[in-house]
């Protein structure tokens, strides 16, 4: 076991060493072989990047702090309320009902759209950067907390509430332990979300930080859109309407644009789709690799998850100079940030087998190819769902956030900018955004279309 342990420290060591070297190898090929003069741009030398963490590192360090500090209140928070909501679904099948579509929805607000009306609403920029960086935290929990909650076998409920168990019993005794592995597989996952949240928020305005299913559902908004309209919660937080749109005036936008918004819609959506495919095949072949080679593979999960902690802000801007074409950069940006998600949600599915079922296979003398295709594959496919579940709200922001940065004046990304920034176009900044939401919620749909026609025999499916 501690020979295995060497092993697996030794193999990330090497994994992290190689990454580095084929960092210095690439601006070496840019600046001495391709002669390229925008090679220290696109990619400087790692040692310049180590030199200049010499010169800055106090500052640095000092600016990390404040931002890992917001990120981390907010990542507290954000990972709290997530539980919560999980296990509130998990008790009630009406307010999953009415809850579920306005989680999935929340997430396609961007930032920079978001950060005027929480700032209206707390009146502190430092609050601000700590709630957004909850709301960036809580949809990862929630939706992994609820992965493993439907996971667990329906007879084993059954036969705990045969036993007269309370919910107290039956939460701390069954549910909470079966649904802590993917719980801390969602941890994982939000972690790098509230960190370039905060860091996200600072570059905006910091001088500081680095049917009966629809009705219920439908009644909710209909109360919302009529308090918003009334100007009722206007009056509440003190909100003005540059900083949050009647909805008759955002509806009327929409269709003012629809021609335009349609458009610009397809253009955001074909990058998120490839990036969401190229990175989950990515992803899942990584941690296929960190499976059949455990010793030298390992290393690969953990320079995967430190690629996928890079702030999109960062990110869009370094592709943004690789690609001269805006759609390979904003498929790359969506490429980054998903097939981290896809390496830790599989090398879990892959390695979650159930007891005795890989020796039962090994004693009937499977091969490896055998084991993969009878046994690991099937496990995994519930955890890459939950990967893609999480994946697809993912790519759409990296892809949104991507098009703020681009030099394509297209896009749903760009336009919000654009609109946002005008004194006059708030209300086509807030109708691109529920276009941004609308996207979203049907790359969502159809990923649980394919899951309930592959899962159908999972209990998770089956129970439904």
């Amino acid at each position: 076991m501690e020979t295995y342990k060497k092993a697996k420290y030794c193999s990330a060591a090497i994994w992290v060493l190689g990454f580095f070297l084929l960092w210095e190898l690439v601006a070496l090929l840019l600046d001495k072989g391709l002669q390229d003069p925008m090679a220290y741009k696109k990619l400087p030398y790692f040692h310049q990047v180590i030199l200049e963490f010499g010169n800055y590192g106090s500052n640095l360090v000092t600016q990390a702090g404040i931002t890992l500090s917001r990120a981390g209140q907010g990542f507290f928070w954000g990972a709290l309320a997530g539980i919560v909501l999980a296990v509130l679904m998990d008790l009630s099948g009406i307010l999953k009902k009415v809850l579920m579509p306005y989680v999935l929805a929340s997430q396609m607000i961007p930032i920079p759209g978001l950060a005027p009306v929480v700032f209206g609403l707390v009146k502190d920029i430092d609050l601000s950067r700590v709630v957004i960086a909850a709301y960036m935290t809580f949809f990862p929990v929630t939706i992994s907390m609820m992965r493993g909650m439907s996971a667990i076998d329906p007879d084993s409920r059954a036969l705990l509430r045969l036993c007269a168990a309370n919910k107290i019993h039956e939460y701390g005794k069954l549910i909470f332990p079966a649904s802590l592995p993917h719980l801390f597989t969602g941890l994982k996952l939000a972690a790098p979300m509230a960190v370039t949240a905060s860091i996200l928020v600072d570059t905006l305005s910091a001088k500081d930080g680095i049917g009966y299913v629809l009705v219920l559902p439908i009644l909710f908004g209909a109360i919302m859109i009529v308090l918003l309209q009334s100007k009722v919660i206007h009056a509440i937080f003190g909100l003005k309407e540059l900083q949050l749109p009647l909805p008759s005036q955002v509806v009327e936008a929409f269709f003012q644009r629809l021609s335009d918004i349609c458009t610009d819609m397809g253009i955001t959506l074909l990058p998120a789709v490839l990036g969401l495919i190229l990175g989950g095949l990515i992803g899942y072949g990584t941690a296929l690799l960190a499976v059949r080679f455990p010793r030298g593979g390992y290393g690969s999960l953990i320079l995967m998850t430190a690629i996928n902690s890079i702030p999109v802000v960062a990110l869009a801007t370094v592709m943004n100079r690789w690609f001269d074409s805006a759609l390979s950069a904003k498929t790359a940006v969506a490429v980054v940030l998903t097939m981290g998600i896809m390496t830790v949600n599989a090398f879990k599915g892959l390695c979650d087998l159930r007891p005795f079922a890989l020796d039962l296979m090994r004693s009937y003398g499977a091969e490896t190819r055998t084991v993969f295709w009878k046994l690991r594959l099937p496990a995994s496919l519930p955890d890459v769902f939950t990967a893609l579940k999480l994946g697809s709200t993912t790519a759409m922001m990296a892809t949104i956030i991507s098009e703020f940065f681009a030099s394509e004046t297209a896009g749903v990304g760009f336009m919000i900018k654009y609109s946002l920034r005008v004194g006059n176009q708030k209300a086509v900044g807030w109708a691109y955004i529920v276009a941004a939401t609308i996207l979203s919620l049907a790359l969502y749909g159809a990923v649980c279309l394919l899951e309930r026609h592959f899962l159908r025999w999972h209990v998770s499916i089956r129970k439904k």
